[in-house]
């Protein structure tokens, strides 16, 4: 069998080489994208992290300061009830 050898002119060679730039940057072009939006969608997921811990961290402080407020009215309630009883000593006392 023969072999049929093909022959490309120069404007054949260029339209090639041509083509297989644009194919190139392209693909480099795709693998841009792809880069930006995995960077993007992990931002995205490093931003809702933050946010959980900021709302963590408020709703901590929220009951930190509502048990602090907690206690002190359980403390004004306890001196209220000491001096009612002192007081009611003091009548006692006088009888």
């Amino acid at each position: 069998m023969a072999r049929r050898q093909i022959l490309f002119t120069k404007g054949d060679v260029d339209r090639m080489r041509a083509e297989n730039r644009r194919k190139e940057v392209e693909r480099t072009e795709q693998l841009k994208m792809v880069a930006q939006d995995k960077l993007m969608r992990a931002n995205m997921a490093s931003e809702e992290k933050v946010e959980k811990k900021i709302l963590a961290r408020i709703l901590q402080q929220e009951a930190t300061e509502k048990e602090t407020d907690e206690k002190i009215a359980a403390s004004i309630r306890e001196k209220k009830l000491r001096e009612q009883q002192l007081e009611q000593e003091k009548i006692i006392a006088e009888v």
